[in-house]
C-alpha cells in the first residue's frame, strides 16, 4: 500500500476531459504500481438506463441539455434560468459525438460558439427536478456499487 490507500477513483464531470482522464488513469497507475487506479467520466454511469427517463430524441441530452438541466433542477434550481430553448445538436459527421450517450469514434474540435451562443446545447425544456432527482440517485447507486467493488477487491 502506498500513501496509506490501495483505491484510488478519478471521478470526471466534464465530457471534454474523458480522454484526459483515461491518459491520467494511466499515468497515474504506472506510478502508484500498489494502487488499483479508476477513472471515470459520471454520466457515462447512467447509459445502461437513461433511456428510461430520457424525453428528448438523440441530441437532446447534450451540453446543458435534458440530461444536466435536470440535475442542476434538482440540485441547485436557483441556477437555472426560466429560459431554457432548444439548441439541436448539430454534429456534420456521422461519427461524432451526437449526444452524450450517443458518442461515435472521430473527436471534432471547433469553438464551442460554433454550437451553441448560448452554452446550451440539446433540449434542456424537457429537463424537470422529478427526473433530475431520479438521475441523481441511479448515478450515485451505480457510483457507490462501482467504489463498493473495488473496495471488496482489495479487501
Amino acid at each position: 500500500m502506498q500513501y496509506g490507500f490501495d483505491g484510488l477513483a478519478i471521478l470526471n464531470g466534464h465530457g471534454g476531459n474523458k480522454p484526459t482522464v483515461g491518459s491520467l488513469t494511466s499515468s497515474v497507475g504506472e506510478t502508484l504500481t500498489e494502487t488499483e487506479v479508476l477513472g471515470l467520466t459520471y454520466f457515462d454511469l447512467a447509459a445502461p438506463f437513461v433511456d428510461d427517463y430520457r424525453d428528448s430524441e438523440t441530441g437532446g441530452m447534450s451540453h446543458g441539455g435534458e440530461f444536466e438541466t435536470s440535475l442542476m433542477l434538482h440540485r441547485y434550481p436557483d441556477l437555472v434560468g426560466d429560459d431554457r430553448p432548444a439548441t439541436p445538436h448539430d454534429e456534420p459527421y456521422d461519427h461524432g459525438l451526437q449526444d452524450m450517450f450517443d458518442g461515435g469514434p472521430v473527436s471534432v474540435y471547433r469553438e464551442f460558439e460554433a454550437y451553441s451562443e448560448s452554452g446550451a446545447i440539446g433540449s434542456p425544456a424537457l429537463a424537470s427536478a422529478a427526473k433530475g432527482e431520479a438521475l441523481f440517485d441511479a448515478v450515485c447507486e451505480e457510483l457507490n456499487a462501482l467504489i463498493e467493488s473495488m473496495h471488496t477487491r482489495l479487501a
